[in-house]
């Protein structure tokens, strides 16, 4: 399965971010708590329903926000396939 777009709407700390890798490596970067491991933390839980960070999807909500969204977008052998994730 190739991931081909991710958007997190007040997911942990990122209020609306959208991701469209490319083929190939993708290398995210930044300085620390800037989201990046928040995003593939949003790869997780939309494709696993679970956080390697916590057992509550509470705890998965922005701050002073009350329920969060992940979209994501992919294709498994040349067939596009959608996930959403609500809390």
């Amino acid at each position: 399965m190739q991931l081909c777009h991710l958007e997190c709407k007040q997911f942990r700390r990122l209020n609306h971010v959208a991701f469209e890798p490319v083929q190939g490596v993708n290398v995210l970067r930044g300085q620390n708590a800037q989201g990046k491991t928040t995003v593939l933390e949003a790869v997780l839980f939309v494709c696993t329903s679970k956080s390697h960070r916590t057992t509550t999807e509470k705890d998965l909500v922005c701050h002073g926000e009350e329920d969060f969204h992940i979209i994501a977008q992919a294709e498994r052998n040349g067939a596009p396939l959608k996930l959403e994730s609500h809390w």
